[in-house]
């Protein structure tokens, strides 16, 4: 239900994607701090945001298994194309 009021409304799924794009900021900056250069910090940290955004939002429609497992799925199917 979370994911279908969210994907029905502009404002919220504008909201999803800025909390996203925050995390993957996040991510970034600490990939950089350990010495990852760029642009593998941000290629790398961008990727895992857009993964794990795509397995959240299935991982809340589905309501069955774990964020974990849902997640390995989301990123293997994205290695297999």
């Amino acid at each position: 239900m979370r994911q279908s009021v969210i994907d029905q409304n502009p404002a919220l799924r504008e909201r999803e994607l800025h909390k996203l794009a925050g995390l993957a900021t996040t991510v970034a900056e600490a990939l950089r701090a350990r010495g990852i250069g760029e642009p593998a910090a941000t290629l790398a940290a961008e990727s895992g945001a857009t993964v794990f955004g795509i397995a959240f939002a299935q991982w809340i429609r589905e309501a069955k298994g774990g964020l974990s497992s849902t997640s390995h799925r989301t990123y293997s199917a994205s290695c297999s194309t």
